[in-house]
């Protein structure tokens, strides 16, 4: 994805990343229609242009992160998280990716600033 910032000279490309663990990413992949292992194997071995790579064009994706207060600055860590998962596996493609999260002997609790981030597919916004 590109961050991308509009100037009084037009839109500048701030950066361009393609980590898995960013958001941007965790709407994306959900997309995906062909097989990322084989697109990972594909790029390693320099034979990315025998493949095909297709997505969803039917689908749209969009993610929400859910940040510690007063991320990007200074956060408190350690909070804990309540995540009901009877609720969330009655929901159909959605997916909750963990960021800035740790399994303690007390549960679930913030790491980070950006803690989680929940991604859901469907035909609109």
């Amino acid at each position: 994805y590109a961050g991308v910032i509009l100037t009084k000279d037009g839109p500048k490309c701030l950066e361009y990343n393609c980590r898995f663990g960013d958001p941007e990413t965790q709407a994306l992949l959900p997309l995906l229609k062909s097989d990322l292992m084989e697109i990972g194997l594909a790029c390693c071995t320099k034979r990315l242009n025998e493949i095909k790579v297709e997505f969803h064009t039917s689908m749209v994706a969009a993610t929400v992160v859910a940040a510690s207060q007063g991320y990007p600055d200074n956060y408190p860590k350690g909070l804990p998280i309540h995540i009901n998962t009877d609720a969330l596996n009655k929901l159909e493609d959605v997916y909750l990716f963990h960021a800035g999260t740790a399994l303690t002997e007390k549960g679930i609790v913030t790491t980070g600033g950006r803690v989680l981030a929940m991604s859901v597919v469907g035909r609109d916004l």
